[in-house]
């Protein structure tokens, strides 16, 4: 992928049409940066490495000059070559500085990015949902993201790929709303210390637990204490482990049918059940 631009042919064509040509495919790379922005930030810096950008030319004193070039060529908005430029500082040394009208609109857009900053996040501390509207950059921000799902732990739906493996962010959003484990990264629903938080707030979070974690007694357990039906989430071999199906029942009743056949037929579960379900007809008549 990044071997194409280093070749022979390319090295010697004319250096500031190589400029425009590689900013072209930094600029493709740029606006891929979305769900994956790990992964494009290092193919960025391999592509530098790969074809050594501005190293081969006859510009070596200052990379500056071929920011000049890019901007004069016209093909391109000003804009783009500063987030371009801005996504890459951290990455890439000796970058060059930008031409001073580009600086500019450099700093306008960090007093732009810093206002809308404030405003999502006062929009996210009302309703954390809102964290669908805000930027790439902001769903990708960890203040504004720990806002969101600390108001409503569903808004990590819309985080980042990079936050939704964020443990921090995660355990929040689960503490607010179980059901959000849902949105957290495989490598996060297979993290004990997350599923117990998830499933204590909201024991159906199981359904989005690791399988490895449904056939842990612990989770399961905690699951299915605070909602008895949980136990249709959890593994077989647990299903049919009578400490975890009695814990289910006393909570539900109902939660019989998910147990396994040899428990739906032990004596000890079913009193169990059916005390429990006498008991809530009970309160509901009461009521």
């Amino acid at each position: 992928m990044f071997r194409t631009f280093a070749s022979a042919e390319f090295k010697h064509s004319m250096v500031d049409d190589s400029y425009i040509q590689q900013f072209k495919h930094l600029l493709k790379l740029y606006k891929l940066y979305n769900d994956n922005k790990e992964m494009i930030k290092n193919d960025a810096k391999e592509y530098f490495k790969n074809n050594q950008w501005f190293e081969w030319s006859s510009i070596k004193e200052n990379n500056t000059h071929a920011w000049e070039q890019i901007y004069n060529s016209k093909k391109f908005s000003g804009m783009d070559i500063v987030n371009v430029y801005n996504w890459l500082k951290t990455k890439v040394e000796n970058l060059g500085t930008l031409p001073d009208k580009l600086q500019v609109l450099a700093a306008e857009k960090l007093q732009v990015l810093a206002a809308e900053k404030l405003q999502v996040l006062d929009a996210v501390a009302v309703n954390g949902l809102a964290l669908e509207y805000a930027s790439d950059d902001l769903k990708n921000d960890k203040e504004v993201v720990m806002a969101a799902v600390a108001q409503n732990g569903y808004a990590l739906k819309y985080a980042s790929k990079k936050l939704k493996n964020d443990k921090e962010v995660v355990m929040a959003a689960v503490a607010q709303d179980g059901w959000a484990l849902n949105y957290a990264s495989d490598e996060l629903k297979n993290d004990k210390d997350v599923v117990m938080v998830a499933v204590t707030e909201n024991g159906w979070a199981l359904r989005y637990a690791s399988a490895e974690l449904k056939n842990d007694k612990e989770v399961v357990m905690a699951a299915v204490v605070q909602k008895g039906d949980a136990l249709r989430y959890a593994s077989e071999i647990l299903k049919n482990d009578k400490d975890v199906v009695l814990a289910a029942v006393a909570q539900d009743g109902l939660a019989l049918k998910y147990a396994s056949d040899e428990l739906k037929n032990d004596k000890e579960v079913v009193m169990a059940a059916e005390a429990q379900k006498g008991e809530e007809g009970s309160s509901s008549e009461e009521e």
